[in-house]
C-alpha cells in the first residue's frame, strides 16, 4: 500500500492511497512538503513503484521566507476573503542567537472548536515537526508569541467551504523580557549593529531579601545627550521607578545595584545612527550587601550592622564621585573574624572601579583601619565572609574632596592611624596635605611612623617631605622636617595638639607613610 499526505504530519490530509497495478493520476501538494508511506505485508510481493516529482512556485502572497529584522505576514488576498483550499507556509529566520516576536494584529478565520477547518498554525522552529506553539481560528487575537530560537514556522490552511478576511501579523526581533537569578542579556544583534526604532524592556526580579546587581560587559550606544539612543536603568519594576542612570556613548557604565528586589532596564533607539549596543550581566546580592554610590558623601555598613553579618557574603560597594575629586574613607567601627592573613572574613579596599585596580589594603579583626584617600575619583570595597564565625562588621563614611587642594584631615579620637594619599601605593605628585590631631585637654600625643618612604635625602628635604609642628597651627614650633627612607623618631607633643604637613613635588613619587598616634597619656617626654 502506498499513501501520500499533503504535509509531514499524521493529521495532514491524505492526497491518495494506492494499491494494485493502476497508475495513480498526478498529484500536487498545497505546500512545500509531502509525506509518502509505503507498506508491505509478510505474504505476496510485487515490483513496487517508481515516482518522479517536480517543484513549482507557490502562489504570490501565499507564504514565503522572511529574514529581515521585522516584517508583515498576511493571508492571501488580505484584507479581502481568502480562497478555498489554500495552504501557505511562512518561515521567519533571524541571525543565530536572536529570537522572533510575533504579534497578530488582525484575525478573522472560519471558527471551529478545535480549528480543524481554516486555521493558522505556529511552530517553534524551522519545520512542520517542531514544537507546536498554537493553532488559531475564529476572530480572537492570539497572545503575543516569542520563539525560543531564531526561527518560527507558520502555516495558513483553508478548506473548501467558508472563507473570511484572514489574518495579518507583524514580526520583529525579540528583545526584553522578565529575568531572574543570574544571567546575561544584550541588545539585538550584539555585537553587530542594533536595529533602528527599537524599544526593549527588561525587568529583573530576585527573591525576597535580595537586590539586583547589574554589570555592563560591553557598551557602544550612539552618544551625545542620550536623547537619541540610550539605556535607562531604574530602581524598581516599572518605567516610573527611581532612575539609577541613563547611559549612551562608548564608556562602560558603572556597576548598578537596586535597593529592592526588582530592576527595570529600557534600551531605546532612533531612526539614524546604530552602533554595536551592549551586553550586561545580572545577579542577586543580599539586601544591604553592596551598592553603587555617587553622592559626594555617604555611609557604608556591613549587612545587618550593628548585629552580626551573615555567613557566605560577597558584597561590593562602588564609590564614584565627580572627576577632579578624591574619596576619603573613614572607618567608625570595625569587628571582623581575625586571621593573621585575613583569609576568612575580610574587607578589601581598591583604587578605581573593580577589584582589578590597586589594592589599598585587606583588613580583618578588631583594629580600625586607617582613613584611606583614593588616588582618583573612584574606589571599590569588597567584603567577604566565610561559613564560620561572624562579628558586628563595620561602619564607614566617605566624603568627596577636591583633588587639587584638599587631602588632609582633622582627627579628634584618642588613638588612630593616618597615611599618605593612596598608601601603600605611590602617593600622587603635587599634593599638599595637612593633618591635625587634637586630643583631650591635658593629654599629650605620641606619634609613631611605622612605615616611611619619600623622595629626598635628609637633611635638605626640598622635594617631598613630612613636616611636624608642636601645636595646632602651621606657625607652631617646628619639631622636624623628614624625607627619604629613614623613619622619623617617635614624636611627643607638649600639648594636646599636633600639626603635620605632607608635601610632594611634580616629579618622583614613592610609597609614602603610615603613622599611628596615641593621645591617652600625659607626663611623657623623650
Amino acid at each position: 500500500m502506498l499513501q501520500i499526505r499533503d504535509g509531514l504530519l499524521l493529521e495532514d490530509p491524505v492526497l491518495g492511497k494506492y494499491c494494485n497495478t493502476a497508475s495513480p493520476p498526478p498529484l500536487q501538494t498545497t505546500g512545500p512538503t509531502a509525506w509518502i508511506h509505503f507498506h508491505s505485508d509478510f505474504t505476496v510481493s510485487d515490483r513496487g513503484f517508481h515516482i518522479t516529482y517536480t517543484t513549482s512556485p507557490s502562489d504570490p502572497g501565499c507564504g514565503g521566507t522572511f529574514t529581515d529584522s521585522e516584517g508583515i505576514l498576511i493571508s492571501p488576498n488580505w484584507p479581502n476573503d481568502y480562497a478555498h483550499n489554500r495552504q501557505c507556509f511562512y518561515l521567519i529566520t533571524l541571525p543565530p542567537g536572536e529570537q522572533v516576536a510575533l504579534n497578530f494584529t488582525n484575525m478573522d478565520l472560519e471558527n471551529h472548536s478545535d480549528c480543524s477547518f481554516d486555521y493558522v498554525e505556529v511552530r517553534d522552529g524551522r519545520m512542520e515537526t517542531d514544537l507546536l506553539i498554537g493553532k488559531y481560528c475564529g476572530s480572537t487575537l492570539p497572545a503575543p508569541i516569542r520563539s525560543s530560537s531564531n526561527s518560527l514556522w507558520i502555516r495558513f490552511k483553508s478548506d473548501s467551504s467558508v472563507s473570511r478576511a484572514g489574518f495579518r501579523a507583524a514580526y520583529s526581533i525579540a528583545c526584553g523580557g522578565i529575568l531572574s537569578g543570574t544571567g546575561v542579556f544584550r541588545s539585538p544583534y550584539h555585537p553587530n549593529p542594533y536595529p533602528y526604532n527599537k524599544v526593549c524592556e527588561w525587568v529583573i526580579n530576585q527573591q525576597e531579601g535580595y537586590v539586583v546587581t547589574l554589570n555592563f560587559l560591553s557598551f557602544d550606544v550612539e552618544g551625545g545627550s542620550c536623547s537619541f539612543d540610550f539605556v535607562e536603568v531604574r530602581d524598581g519594576p516599572s518605567p516610573s521607578s527611581t532612575l539609577l542612570g541613563k547611559f549612551c556613548g562608548d564608556q562602560i557604565p558603572p556597576r548598578l545595584q537596586s535597593t529592592q528586589e526588582s530592576m527595570y532596564i529600557q534600551f531605546s533607539t532612533d531612526s539614524s545612527v546604530n552602533n554595536h549596543g551592549f551586553e550586561a550581566a545580572y545577579d542577586s546580592a543580599i539586601e544591604g550587601c553592596g551598592d553603587t554610590l555617587t553622592s559626594p558623601s555617604g555611609t557604608i555598613t556591613s549587612p545587618g550592622h550593628p548585629t552580626n553579618y551573615p555567613h557566605g557574603a560577597n558584597c561590593t560597594w562602588y564609590i564614584s564621585v565627580l572627576p577632579g575629586n578624591l574619596i576619603r574613607l573613614v572607618f567608625d567601627s570595625f569587628n571582623l573574624e581575625y586571621h593573621a592573613n585575613c583569609n576568612y572574613d575580610y574587607l578589601e579596599v581598591y583604587d578605581g572601579t573593580g577589584t582589578t585596580g590597586n589594592k589599598t589594603g585587606r583588613y580583618c579583626g578588631r583594629s580600625v583601619p586607617p582613613s584611606i584617600t583614593s588616588a582618583d575619583n573612584q574606589m571599590t570595597l569588597l567584603f567577604v565572609t566565610d561559613s564560620s564565625l561572624s562579628g558586628e562588621g563595620f561602619s564607614a563614611s566617605y566624603v568627596s574632596i577636591n583633588a587639587s587642594t584638599d587631602c588632609g584631615e582633622s582627627f579628634s579620637s584618642p588613638t588612630g592611624t593616618f597615611t599618605s594619599p593612596s598608601y601603600p601605593n605611590n602617593y600622587p605628585n603635587s599634593r599638599d596635605c595637612t593633618y591635625k590631631i587634637i586630643v583631650q585637654l591635658n593629654m599629650q600625643i605620641m606619634l609613631n611612623f611605622t612605615s616611611f618612604e619619600l623622595e629626598g635625602t635628609p637633611p635638605f628635604c626640598s622635594f617631598d617631605f613630612v613636616e611636624i609642628r608642636d601645636g595646632g597651627y602651621e606657625t607652631s614650633p617646628l619639631i622636624g622636617k623628614f624625607c627619604g627612607s629613614q623613619r622619623p623618631p617617635v614624636v611627643v607633643s607638649h600639648s594636646n595638639r599636633l600639626w603635620i604637613r605632607f608635601h610632594s613635588d611634580p616629579s618622583i613619587t614613592s610609597h609614602g607613610f603610615i603613622a599611628h598616634w596615641d593621645g591617652t597619656q600625659t607626663g611623657m617626654c623623650l
